[in-house]
């Protein structure tokens, strides 16, 4: 007996590729199958590593993506983060606090660098002329 609220089904970024060139699928599979293993179908792809134009490329059949949902397949987190940033779903809230850690350290970094430079500049000596 399935519960209402288990999916037999779920929808997950399975890890293909070398070890320092990773690249994933993103398949249907039974949620109880063991991580690493292929899935039932192949619904996209993701290729983690930037391009030449600083682009992480992810290809998804939106129809088959639909059909699995329709079906009550459960999203990774890892494909919520990719659909919420695509528009499809709604973006987890992981993402916005992990979006603004980013900002503070960035933040925090530029007023340090700030700073240091006049500290910098009085421990320099001065130019004789």
């Amino acid at each position: 007996m399935v519960w209402p609220h288990k999916s037999g089904f779920g929808i997950k970024l399975v890890r293909m590729g070398c070890k320092n060139r990773p690249y994933f699928q993103i398949g249907a599979m039974p949620s109880r199958r063991r991580t690493g293993l292929l899935p039932d179908e192949v619904i996209g792809s993701l290729d983690p590593v930037p391009n030449e134009r600083n682009e992480i490329v992810c290809a998804i059949d939106f129809s088959r993506l639909s059909y699995w949902m329709g079906r009550d397949g459960r999203l990774s987190v890892g494909m919520e983060t990719i659909l919420g940033l695509a528009g499809w779903t709604p973006v987890p809230p992981h993402v916005y606090i992990k979006a603004k850690e980013e900002r503070d350290k960035q933040t925090k970094g530029t007023n340090e660098d700030a700073e240091q430079e006049p500290a910098l500049e009085s421990v320099l000596p001065r130019k004789p002329f």
